[in-house]
């Protein structure tokens, strides 16, 4: 078994501040003070401990841990198609297309009706048969057709190259056009 010295010490500092603090209140005769002190100094205590010490089991090196369902501030919407199919799509509902390609939902109506132009529309689902691009440069080339960015997918001007060490979306060369 090994002895992590850093945690001991960690515990040591802990115990030994909270015995002081609590002792100094106790003398000044400020019991609810003392209490006060003692709850608020083991929650801290506790958050910096698991904060330091904790073993975290999830990788940091890759970003975003988790790519959305839809590129950054649209909405998951459930189109029903004109067969009755139902289809997982993306809607605009604050307009943050740059180049207008998708059209911004005006809520108010078109929850109650809503339009059967694909325009509004955006599809998060790649084919797999796109001319052998992988399925992130698909949906990266499609987003920036449509004027949008996604977090893990592309920043509006590059596509993030997951297989390219270190690479951001700003740094990635993916060829993409702009």
């Amino acid at each position: 078994m090994e002895i992590n010295y850093k945690l001991a010490a960690y515990v040591l500092f802990t115990v030994g501040v909270g015995l002081l603090g609590v002792m100094w209140f106790f003398r000044s005769q400020r019991t609810i003070g003392a209490i006060i002190y003692l709850i608020l100094s083991i929650l801290i205590f506790v958050f910096f401990g698991l904060r330091l010490f904790a073993d975290s089991s999830t990788n940091s090196d890759i970003w975003p841990p988790v790519i959305n369902t839809c590129p950054d501030y649209l909405t998951t919407y459930e189109r029903v198609k004109g067969t009755g199919q139902k289809e997982l799509t993306c809607i605009d509902l604050i307009g943050v297309s740059s180049n207008g390609a998708l059209k911004k939902w005006d809520a108010s109506i078109h929850f109650t009706s809503p339009p059967t132009d694909d325009a509004y529309y955006f599809n998060p689902v790649a084919s797999t048969a796109a001319g052998g691009d992988s399925v992130a440069r698909q949906l990266c080339n499609r987003s920036l057709e449509a004027g949008l960015t996604w977090e893990g997918i592309c920043d509006g001007e590059n596509c993030y190259e997951p297989t390219v060490p270190g690479s951001t979306a700003g740094k990635a060369k993916s060829g993409c056009p702009a």
